[in-house]
């Protein structure tokens, strides 16, 4: 039989159920309201993140292959591509600076700015000229950076050309090849000149050190009037002059590497005389080893032999 509930049970009721509602509307909002605001902190986030990847986009070159100091940049050796990068736009290269001259070796795959090259635009008269008259460094290597000075016998020394780069070098050929403009060949082509007529006088090469960092020399070579002069008057005179300079460049390399040579050879001949006599000494040491060994041995033999009866052994001398 079913008891009925009194007033107050109903309204204990009532009250339970109506803070059930109460609280599970209290999580529901607090629920709705943490996960609105996370929404929202995470929203500004992205949105953040997204502007970033977008201000940071960059449409630049970059190196296809490793690109070495001194090597022009062309479409060959750089691709244009789009990259994320915080570096400013304004730093890297773009498509006015391809032909320029990269002054760092340049890694493939490594964005190409602008301090990494060289003002030294391929002009419409620049040629390829090819010298073997020069005095070079030892130490010199492919597209290395230097100044062509002269020097004359009294001391006085001049810059003809300043910040070059060596192409195709050959040290052992003293051969090497310079990108000229019109003035830069005929203030060198004087320079030859000017050492033939001047005995002792010699062209050569003076090294950068940090060619990316050091300005460019200032040529204080000026050609000489008369010099200018006997070039128009004899067409000839600075093919004499050319072929004079090689063979003199040429002789003084000859002179180097017999030097080099001649101190290996040296070098060499005391190798072989230390480790003749070290060869000997084990020699005479092993054939001395080798006859105690054979003295033993017939020691040994003789003094079996040579016991008597009372037990002595009778040495062998």
């Amino acid at each position: 039989m079913n008891r009925r509930l009194t007033r107050s049970e109903k309204q204990y009721l009532i009250l339970g159920i109506l803070s059930v509602i109460i609280i599970i509307l209290a999580f529901s909002i607090l629920y709705f309201a943490t996960v609105r605001q996370v929404e929202h902190k995470y929203k500004g986030k992205l949105q953040k993140a997204e502007t970033q990847i977008s201000n940071n986009k960059r449409m630049v070159y970059i190196a296809n292959k490793n690109i070495t100091a001194g090597e022009q940049l062309t479409s060959q050796n750089t691709t244009y591509t789009e990259v994320f990068s915080s570096t400013p736009s304004k730093y890297f290269i773009n498509k006015d600076d391809i032909g320029k001259i990269a002054a760092v070796s340049i890694n493939k795959k490594v964005h190409i700015l602008k301090d990494m090259i060289v003002d030294e635009k391929i002009g419409s008269d620049i040629r390829e000229e090819e010298y073997k008259l020069f005095t070079l460094n030892t130490n010199l290597k492919e597209n290395d950076i230097v100044d062509i000075r002269i020097v004359y016998p009294n001391g006085e020394n001049y810059i003809v050309l300043s910040k070059k780069s060596l192409k195709n070098l050959q040290l052992d050929q003293n051969l090497c090849y310079l990108w000229l403009s019109e003035d830069e060949i005929l203030s060198l082509s004087s320079a030859v000149v000017d050492a033939y007529l001047h005995k002792g006088t010699k062209l050569y090469t003076s090294k950068y050190v940090q060619p990316s960092l050091q300005e460019e020399s200032k040529i204080t070579y000026i050609p000489n009037q008369s010099v200018m002069d006997l070039m128009k008057k004899d067409a000839n005179i600075l093919d004499i002059a050319t072929l004079n300079l090689n063979q003199q460049a040429r002789a003084e390399l000859e002179h180097r590497l017999e030097s080099f040579d001649t101190q290996n050879g040296e070098n060499i001949e005391n190798w072989s005389s230390t480790n003749g006599s070290t060869n000997d000494t084990s020699v005479k040491t092993e054939e001395n080893t080798g006859d105690s060994n054979s003295t033993y041995n017939e020691s040994s033999t003789y003094s079996n032999d040579g016991v008597n009866d009372e037990g002595d052994v009778d040495y062998v001398e």
